[in-house]
């Protein structure tokens, strides 16, 4: 049976195809449309469909329907790159409805340097409403050509539901190019991962070490739950935006889970709770101590101090690096740690 509707949809792919060669455009209600955009319209909004029938046409990856705009993860050839911003809104106030301004004018920077995916670290809009979001997708997510991703922030779901009915679950994960990257959502349990969070974490690095081929772990989360004593001792620095009551609990994960695994295979972390001002910790960088886990923190503030987080992989390495949206001088991303920032 399963051959046979292979065969019928290729019957129609093939047919369509052949007509537009011999028939340029379609009259509909007076209207002109190029028959070829019409097949592509359809290819492209049945993928299930296409990459059954023409599997090497559509190489895409599992899980892309997270993708705030909607365009796919594709497999290429390429070395791993990717892009990691925090606090899209950028400003500090409830009149900021659009994503920030130093963001939006790097779109076409951005696209150009080809990226495999953006990963925005929550905040993407200070209000989780229809015309907040809409606004996010008109000025900025359909401008860009890459797949974005999201891990939510609070301003996110401070709504839940409008959130996920939008673009769908705040808690996924896919592999790519042997790197293991997960979405995780730290707004569930206030400000905390849930411990059924935990276990997936647990289940699906497992899961990537038993394909034997894993040269990257990544986490993504919108609050700093790596803040630890040390940084809070020194007051002189700033904080992130929600410093949460309770990091103890992921502490003892990255020592006991995490580091463990570390030695093996590369952990990085990102969180993005961190914006809305002149400073902000952004970039930040650390490393867990004895431990191959590196700590990772941006956020936007529509500052001209305003950067972005590119992660490329170089000579089989994956190598970070701070990228001003602005212009302005920036050094190697290792120097933004605790010491810089007192």
């Amino acid at each position: 049976m399963g051959n046979k509707k292979a065969f019928f949809y290729l019957f129609i792919l093939v047919a369509t195809f052949i007509a537009g060669v011999f028939v340029d455009e379609i009259q509909i209600s007076d209207t002109s449309i190029p028959l070829q955009n019409i097949l592509n319209d359809y290819i492209y909004s049945h993928p299930t469909l296409a990459s059954s029938v023409f599997p090497n046409w559509f190489p895409q990856v599992e899980n892309n329907y997270q993708s705030l705009n909607e365009v796919p993860l594709e497999e290429n050839q390429q070395p791993l790159s990717f892009l990691i911003a925090g606090h899209i809104y950028g400003g500090a106030n409830l009149q900021d409805i659009y994503p920030a301004v130093s963001l939006v004018t790097n779109v076409q920077v951005l696209n150009q340097m080809k990226p495999d995916m953006f990963v925005f670290l929550g905040d993407t809009v200070i209000l989780p409403t229809d015309e907040q979001f809409a606004k996010l997708e008109n000025s900025l997510l359909n401008k860009l050509s890459m797949p974005v991703y999201n891990i939510v922030g609070n301003h996110d779901v401070k709504i839940h539901h409008v959130y996920e009915n939008r673009y769908g679950e705040t808690v996924f994960s896919f592999q790519y190019k042997s790197h293991l990257f997960l979405f995780l959502d730290s707004t569930i349990n206030d400000c905390a991962l849930t411990e059924e969070q935990y276990q997936y974490i647990k289940d699906e690095i497992g899961q990537a070490q038993q394909t034997g081929n894993i040269k990257g772990i990544h986490l993504f989360i919108h609050n700093v739950l790596f803040w630890n004593d040390e940084y809070e001792a020194n007051s002189s620095i700033d904080f992130p935006n929600i410093k949460c009551s309770d990091t103890y609990r992921f502490l003892v994960f990255m020592e006991e889970d995490l580091s463990p695994i570390s030695e093996q295979i590369p952990v990085y972390i990102y969180s993005g709770d961190i914006g809305g001002e002149e400073s902000d910790l952004s970039p930040f960088f650390d490393i867990f101590p004895h431990s191959n886990i590196s700590l990772f923190a941006t956020g936007i503030s529509n500052h001209d101090n305003d950067s972005i987080i590119i992660a490329r992989e170089i000579d089989g390495e994956l190598v970070h690096s701070a990228f001003s949206l602005s212009g302005k001088g920036i050094q190697p991303i290792e120097v933004y740690d605790l010491e810089y920032w007192k």
